[in-house]
């Protein structure tokens, strides 16, 4: 008996062209601030992260908006988020808080908070289900928000996981 199969059917993220088997890119993105110096973020305004297609900076779906500074999601699916800033304050009984905001058919939400950051640092990491046409963006959430805004001190990235 030949086990031997003539026709290939692809499953998801996967294509099959000439015979050749692939997977589908990488989708994702990592953008930094890149003023090289101090500036004030007001609660609820996007923190001013800019894309660059550099060596360490990416956008594979040029879904960053350099204007709003905020990312549209360019497939449903599990994404992992991280944002990371480099505070130059020191924090005082949880007064200073960072939000990743997520806006979903004109409704703003905020599914992941940090604060009482420690030696300057200031992080977000999480995973979340964001389905296509999703923005999200950082913020500060509370009070405004010193940060060193350099290359290398502050960024915000994420990149798709699996479908829903």
């Amino acid at each position: 008996m030949d086990a031997k199969q003539d026709i290939l059917t692809a499953g998801g993220n996967i294509t099959i062209s000439n015979n050749i088997i692939s997977a589908s890119n990488f989708i994702g993105f990592r953008v930094e601030t890149n003023d090289e110096s101090g500036i004030t973020v007001n609660p609820g305004s996007p923190i001013p992260f800019i894309s660059k297609n550099d060596l360490f900076t990416f956008d594979t779906e040029n879904a960053f908006n350099d204007s709003t500074y905020q990312y549209t999601i360019p497939k449903s699916g599990y994404w992992n988020i991280h944002v990371s800033l480099f505070i130059t304050e020191s924090p005082t009984n949880n007064q200073h808080r960072m939000a990743l905001n997520v806006i979903r058919n004109e409704t703003t939400y905020t599914p992941c908070i940090t604060g009482q950051y420690a030696e300057n640092s200031e992080n977000i990491i999480c995973v979340l289900p964001l389905y296509e046409g999703d923005i999200i963006y950082a913020s500060p959430q509370i009070n405004a928000l010193n940060i060193f805004s350099s290359t290398n001190n502050c960024w915000f990235n994420g990149h798709y996981l699996a479908p829903l």
